[in-house]
C-alpha cells in the first residue's frame, strides 16, 4: 500500500517539462524507463525490508527457545495442616 503513495514522486522525477516561450507552448516527455528502474528498486528494497523483518523474528524467536530451554524451574509443593479445616 506504501508503494502506492510514491508512485506520484517516481511520475514527477521521470517528468521532463521544457517551456517553450516564443511558440507559447510546453512540452512534457515523460521516461517510462525511469520509472520502472525507480519501482524496481523500490520493490527490491521493499523485499530487503520484509528479509529483515523476518529475520529478526526468527533470530528473537531462537533467542527465547534457548533461554526458556535452559531455564530451570524448582518447585517445592507441600501443605501445611493447620490448613486442612479451613
Amino acid at each position: 500500500m506504501r508503494i502506492i503513495a510514491v508512485l506520484p514522486l517516481l511520475l514527477v522525477a521521470a517528468c521532463d517539462v521544457q517551456k517553450d516561450t516564443k511558440n507559447d507552448q510546453v512540452t512534457m516527455k515523460l521516461d517510462t524507463g525511469s520509472i520502472e528502474n525507480k519501482a524496481d528498486t523500490l520493490g527490491n528494497a521493499a523485499e530487503k525490508a520484509a528479509s529483515d523483518v523476518g529475520n529478526a523474528a526468527q533470530n528473537a524467536g531462537e533467542s527465547l527457545e534457548n533461554q526458556v530451554h535452559d531455564l530451570h524451574v524448582k518447585v517445592d509443593v507441600g501443605h501445611d495442616k493447620s490448613d486442612q479445616h479451613k
